[in-house]
């Protein structure tokens, strides 16, 4: 199971203004995620689908993995700038070949990364949720696959008061629809997320084929300030 701590994420925004004919930057809203009035830490949350949802990471020279089921839960333990999450793919396989991450089971893979909140447009605001994982490897068979670097997925949260927030991976031919954000310096940067299938890393794209909803639980509630 996915044990990931769904923390308060970082996000940033930018005003541009003109002084003495130079342009200047600088933050505005920092974007959380905090316990609802009333609320107390830790906040937990998880995702269960079983195994239904479709994963796919394709390179841009066509070589694919193949997921089938999802598992993920979390916790945000207090306020913070960033937050570590796991999650666990099942079904994993290349062509008919099974796959595991290292020390899983046949058909599982684990992948650990770090999330944040991140402004992906200015005008107007629009924030994804930037993914940024630990390098993996994947054995399938005799071949032994190795990803790394980041996504960005589209965020879906309401105003007020929430229970669960939704994200979702979209991108295909090895590149995912969102691929640049803003860092809280104000300067644009590429999410790249890249796959070598035994000759060199190329850039990859991973797509979910559903929105992923991460639920609270214990019928706590929370909110996303800042936006």
């Amino acid at each position: 199971m996915l044990k990931m701590k769904l923390l308060t994420v970082l996000g940033v925004t930018l005003a541009a203004t003109f002084a003495s004919g130079t342009m200047t930057t600088s933050a505005l809203a920092l974007p959380d995620i905090s316990i609802a009035l009333g609320g107390s830490y830790p906040l937990r949350g998880q995702f269960a689908d079983n195994g239904t949802t479709q994963v796919k990471l394709e390179t841009t020279g066509g070589s694919i993995i193949e997921g089938k089921g999802l598992a993920m839960s979390g916790s945000i333990e207090e306020l913070s700038a960033s937050g570590n999450a796991e999650l666990e793919i099942l079904g994993v396989k290349t062509g008919k070949t099974a796959c595991h991450s290292q020390s899983d089971k046949e058909e599982e893979v684990l992948v650990k990364d770090t999330l944040a909140l991140v402004p992906v447009r200015l005008a107007p605001l629009e924030i994804g949720i930037l993914h940024t994982g630990q390098e993996v490897e994947i054995i399938c068979g005799k071949i032994k696959i190795k990803i790394k670097g980041a996504v960005i997925d589209t965020l879906n949260a309401g105003e007020g008061e929430l229970t669960e927030v939704g994200g979702k991976l979209e991108g295909s031919k090895g590149k995912n629809t969102l691929t640049k954000y803003f860092n809280d310096e104000g300067h644009e940067v590429e999410a790249r997320l890249e796959a070598n299938f035994g000759t060199g890393f190329l850039q990859a794209d991973v797509t979910v084929g559903e929105e992923i909803k991460i639920k609270a639980l214990e019928g706590k509630m929370f909110e996303i300030t800042g936006r």
